[in-house]
C-alpha cells in the first residue's frame, strides 16, 4: 500500500540532490524512502468504505505582521463535506471546502504525546541589524 502525504514547505534552495527547506515540516521528518514530487493534479475518491480525512493549517494575520499559526494535522468530516464554486472575476473561479470537522488525535513522534493541535507565533520581521 502506498501513503501520500502532503506537507508544507517553503523552498530555501534546490541542489542537484537536495531539496532544501526554510524551516522543517509541520508533520516531522519524512519516513526513510520518501521523495518529494510536484504536484499537477490530484484525484480521490469519496463513499464506498473509504475513510476520509483532512489536515489542516490556518494562519491568522495580527495586527503588526505577526503571525498565529493552527496546525491540525488530522481531521474528520462531521457532517458530509462538500466542494462549491465562487466566481472571482471574468474566467476566474475559485474552488472552496465546505465541512465542519472533528480534530482526531495524532502521536508526535518527538515525544509520544497525543496531541490534537500543533500551535505557532511567529512575531513580525524587526529591522536588520
Amino acid at each position: 500500500m502506498r501513503r501520500v502525504t502532503f506537507q508544507i514547505g517553503k523552498v530555501a534552495a534546490i541542489t542537484s540532490t537536495q531539496l532544501v527547506l526554510d524551516e522543517a515540516l509541520p508533520g516531522g521528518a519524512p519516513v526513510s524512502g520518501s521523495s518529494v514530487q510536484k504536484i499537477t493534479g490530484f484525484l480521490d475518491r469519496d463513499g464506498s468504505s473509504y475513510f476520509q480525512e483532512w489536515s489542516a493549517l490556518f494562519i491568522e494575520d495580527g495586527a503588526q505582521g505577526d503571525r498565529v499559526c493552527f496546525y491540525y494535522p488530522r481531521l474528520q468530516a462531521m457532517i458530509g463535506a462538500g466542494e462549491a464554486g465562487h466566481v472571482l472575476g471574468a474566467g476566474v473561479e475559485q474552488v472552496g471546502l465546505a465541512a465542519e470537522f472533528r480534530a482526531l488525535p495524532v502521536v508526535d513522534a518527538v515525544d509520544g504525546e497525543t496531541v490534537l493541535c500543533y500551535r505557532s507565533y511567529l512575531p513580525a520581521g524587526g529591522p536588520a541589524y
